[in-house]
């Protein structure tokens, strides 16, 4: 399990590294990362706060549920799902390779 998520930081930071490389898209990608999760904390509330205080935050699945006040599965599930629709909304290059596991 923490290969998994060491593997999502690290691809996480990769993109987020992006945005300070000069390039055309560079001004552009910290705002389409803000409007994504905006858009996801529009559909879904908790799983929006839950990849803030997971990714942003730093904090672990349980600290994570009893922030939220859900499971340690409910944050494990949302996480997953989270994930997953932000590099779909982000597109296929926002983590520089295949969404990670």
């Amino acid at each position: 399990m923490k290969a998994a998520w060491w593997n999502l930081a690290w691809n996480l930071l990769a993109y987020s590294s992006r945005f300070l490389s000069p390039g055309a898209h560079a001004a552009q990608e910290p705002v389409a990362l803000e409007d994504a999760l905006v858009e996801l904390a529009a559909a879904d509330p908790r799983k929006a706060r839950g990849v803030e205080l997971r990714f942003f935050a730093g904090l672990s699945i349980e600290e994570t549920a009893e922030a939220i006040e859900a499971s340690p599965e409910t944050v494990m599930r949302d996480w997953r799902i989270a994930r997953a629709w932000l590099l779909k909304e982000l597109g296929p290059t926002a983590a520089g390779q295949e969404l990670p596991r």
